[in-house]
């Protein structure tokens, strides 16, 4: 027969080994929230000396919670947690069983109690058990009585359920290792960039590979909001999710405003431009406006006045950070001048008011007779998704929410046993109370003061 107290069993129930996964573990969550993860990691890392990068990456430390050591450091908690549960529970389960109906007095219970313990009533010792009882019976539940010939003791005990209180917080922990366990091997992390209109089926994972979905993600439109400045203030993704022709919803995804559909989690992570944008350019000759002309890149057309023909060659959205801009170049006869035309030119103005003079391919006026002004942008842009799947996520919060009712009868649910005693004393009655508890003294000594007051009161009634 294995001894139960065998050097095995004895360290992976260890509460040091248990103290030592805990810390472990959370040591590496810093580390994995301190540096940068998964597709964070490269800009990071080229930022390091080659030698310590390569370091942190024989390490695993550029994928902290997908890393063999932090799977293994799991299992060992796992383990620790499963044997010491196992230890301990029988001799929880009988204590529980005991516990089911009041225990007597211990012998000796009413030996040295304080003054304060103990008062007196008027009435028949009868009549002052049976009050006593029914009192108890509200507070706690099942009462025992023991009749004597010189007095009665009453018991009565509530919160024997507080024992397992620690199997749940090793239940909830378990269950919270088991979510993410399950989602390490059945979830996945990956990409999705869509121009508008484009739809997807599949989607490229961070290991290179492609997840098959069992659905289409179709990008119906992309809105891109800016500040005055031009900055960019906000963007949103338009997405219809079909299966064949058939539409199963229609949904924005938000930066911060995730969406769930399948099983799958939709984030806004970025966006861009495509071909196939286009502009609106605004002319003035002689400082009179001579209209507006859409363009885009590769197109050109001439210049009223036939001095010329205006190509475009380039449209930027956000150009050096100064906002949305147009590269022009301007064909004449004896010269190709090329210029740049800014949406917002009167803030960087502000900003820079000798850019003209420093850049005199920046001013729009720069081809006398005439001034160009980018009216604004028709870009075509792509969204760029992150898409996400945990299966492990439901078991993780099945976990959490053990863990937190687990604390709860660990820290606030305790196991007391009361025992009152009634004797005839000097032609009054005498009621002498005292207790035990598994925690929480100083609340057993309010629980008595207040059945105390209780009996003085009502007379015991």
């Amino acid at each position: 027969m294995t001894d139960p107290k065998s050097p095995l069993r004895s360290f992976f129930s260890s509460v040091k080994l248990a103290l030592f996964l805990l810390i472990a573990i959370a040591l590496a969550a810093i580390a994995g929230t301190v540096i940068p993860q998964g597709s964070a990691a490269p800009e990071f890392a080229a930022r390091l000396t080659p030698g310590m990068a390569a370091l942190l990456q024989k390490l695993q430390l550029f994928d902290v919670f997908h890393s063999l050591w932090f799977l293994v450091l799991i299992l060992l908690l796992t383990v620790n947690l499963v044997v010491c549960s196992w230890s301990r529970f029988p001799a929880s389960l009988a204590r529980w069983r005991q516990a089911r109906s009041p225990a007597p007095a211990p012998e000796g219970a009413f030996d040295r109690l304080s003054p304060g313990n103990r008062i007196l009533v008027t009435g028949e010792v009868p009549a002052v058990v049976a009050a006593v009882e029914t009192r108890l019976r509200k507070r706690f539940g099942p009462v025992r009585t023991a009749p004597g010939r010189d007095a009665t003791v009453l018991s009565a005990q509530k919160g024997a359920a507080s024992h397992f209180g620690v199997y749940l917080v090793h239940l909830g922990v378990l269950v919270v290792i088991a979510g993410v366990v399950l989602g390490f091997f059945l979830g996945f992390e990956g990409s999705l960039q869509l121009g508008e209109g484009e739809a997807a089926d599949a989607v490229r994972t961070k290991a290179g590979g492609v997840q098959r979905l069992d659905f289409t993600v179709r990008c119906d439109r992309f809105v891109l909001e800016h500040y005055a400045g031009g900055m960019p203030k906000t963007y949103r993704s338009d997405l219809t999710f079909l299966k064949g022709e058939k539409v199963l919803s229609r949904t924005p995804v938000l930066v911060n405003h995730p969406v769930t559909f399948g099983g799958y989690r939709f984030y806004q992570a970025s966006y861009g431009t495509i071909p196939g944008g286009g502009a609106t350019l605004a002319l003035r000759r002689n400082g009179r406006a001579m209209g507006s002309v859409e363009v885009g890149v590769g197109a050109g057309f001439d210049l009223p006045g036939g001095e010329g023909r205006v190509e475009v060659q380039r449209i930027e959205e956000n150009l050096m950070h100064m906002g949305p801009a147009v590269k022009l170049l301007i064909r004449t006869p004896g010269e190709e001048r090329p210029l740049w035309v800014f949406q917002y030119l009167e803030t960087i103005l502000k900003e820079q008011p000798n850019l003209f003079q420093m850049m005199p391919m920046l001013n729009p006026a720069g081809f006398a007779p005439y001034e160009f002004a980018l009216a604004r942008l028709s870009p075509r842009y792509y969204t760029g998704l992150q898409v996400a799947r945990d299966p492990g996520a439901p078991v993780v919060a099945a976990g959490a929410v053990l863990l937190v009712v687990g604390f709860l009868f660990v820290f606030f649910y305790a196991h007391r046993q009361v025992w009152v005693r009634v004797t005839a004393e000097n032609g009054a009655v005498e009621i002498a109370v005292t207790g035990k508890t598994n925690r929480d003294r100083v609340g057993l000594e309010r629980e008595i003061a207040s059945l105390l007051k209780g009996f003085r009161e009502g007379g015991a009634g």
